[in-house]
Formats: structure tokens, sequence, C-alpha cells
């Protein structure tokens, strides 16, 4: 079973501006796929379709030409609607957003730790009372990533690589089966890919742009870490 399946996926914006069209992918469980693409070729929107913030265009002529995104075999979005599973779902997808979103007055070990807000009693999510077992399981993913020296500085007092690392943690923590965006993947560009992605069957999609430098990807090739790659241009996708 596929962990993601994109069939006929467009997105077209209520200014008329068309971001997708048409695009079609599958990506296999442990693999890490790269998207590149010029700004504005769709990047953002792919990933945000995927991970169910962004709906995606009906434009189904007849059901067996629908649109649909499927992650672990069910359904995140269909025919231009977000799938009553969708939340099921996200519980099992880590997404990294550009700024992170790292709460700045908190330590960075308390913000891993909100990785398991969908996982604790509600009360307990909300005072931010984590046991000591939860604890050592974000000091687990900051080792990982290799911050653990850091668990106890504030989010704000992170660099931005730091900070980034810190989210991968969050969604690692979260126990999510799939990790998508990592954008401009400065991870991609750091030895800790392999601490990351190592003895796990971890699936990851990232956004990179046409600066993304040919040397990078093919060292990641070299080292077996990233195994597909999709250029998306304006209204169009392709393998590479």
């Amino acid at each position: 079973m596929s962990s993601i399946q994109i069939d006929r996926l467009s997105k077209t914006f209520p200014n008329g501006r068309r971001a997708l069209q048409a695009v079609s992918l599958m990506v296999e469980p442990g693999e890490m796929v790269g998207l590149i693409g010029a700004s504005g070729s769709g990047k953002s929107t792919l990933i945000r379709a995927i991970a169910g913030l962004t709906p995606i265009d009906d434009g189904a002529a007849t059901p067996d030409e629908e649109s649909a995104i499927r992650l672990f075999g069910q359904p995140m979005q269909r025919r231009g609607a977000i799938a009553r599973t969708a939340r099921t779902l996200r519980a099992r997808v880590g997404v990294i957003f550009q700024q992170f979103n790292l709460v700045p007055r908190l330590s960075v070990l308390t913000n891993v730790s909100l990785g398991l807000l969908g996982r604790v009693p509600p009360l307990r999510a909300v005072f931010g009372r984590f046991t000591f077992g939860e604890k050592q399981r974000a000091m687990r993913a900051l080792t990982r990533v290799g911050i653990a020296q850091h668990a106890l500085k504030r989010g704000s007092e992170l660099s931005g690589g730091q900070q980034q690392r810190a989210a991968i943690a969050r969604a690692l923590v979260q126990g999510a089966e799939f990790i998508v965006g990592f954008p401009e993947n400065r991870l991609l560009n750091s030895a800790s890919i392999k601490r990351v992605l190592q003895n796990t069957s971890l699936t990851c999609c990232c956004g990179g742009s046409e600066m993304f430098k040919r040397r990078q990807i093919r060292c990641m090739r070299q080292n077996g870490h990233l195994r597909t790659l999709w250029k998306l241009a304006a209204a169009n996708s392709h393998l590479i």
C-alpha cells in the first residue's frame, strides 16, 4: 500500500490563477521525495493539499476520472472536498511549515512535547503537563536530530536551522508516519538526515526551489536518501 497516491490533482484559486493541473504521483513507504520547481510553480500548494490544509478542485468528468489524494489507502480529499477521514489521517502526518511554529517563550523540550497534544488527555494538553516518559520520548527525538543539548533553551534562542530540527523532532514525537514540508530543505544539506531516517520506514515529501543545487541532489541520491524527484512547472509535473 502506498503512503501517498495523488490522482489528477488540480487547484485553481478564486482569482482564476491555476496553481496545479492534473498532477498525479505515488510515494511508497520509506521513500523520500523531492518536489523541485521555481517560485510560484505550486510546491507549497501541493504540500498543503497533501496535508489536507487546502481543498483541491473537483474537475471530475466521470467517477473514473475524479481527482483525489489518498494517504495510507484512505482518502484525504476527493472531488474537491476534504474527506471525513482527514482528521484521523492528520494525526499520522507531520507538517514542517516555513515558520516552524515554535512557541518562543517555551523550552525546546516543551515545544517538542507538544507533538503529543493529539495523544494525551485534553486537560493535560491544555496545561502542557507531560509525564516523565513523554519527556523522555521528546529527548530521544531531540537526540535523533542532533540538538538534545539545547533542550532547556527557549524556542526563541534557537537559530533557524535549530528551529527546523526542533520542528522535525516534534513531528517524530507526534508519531508521524509521513513528514511533509521541509521548506527549502536545509535538512537535506545536513548530515543529520542520516540520524532522522536511519532504521525507519518514515516517508518524507519536501519542496525545494530551482536553486536546489544539482550537486546536493546527486549527493543525496548517492547516499540513498533521495530516491525520487518530481519537477513542478506551471500547470504541469514530471519525474526527473
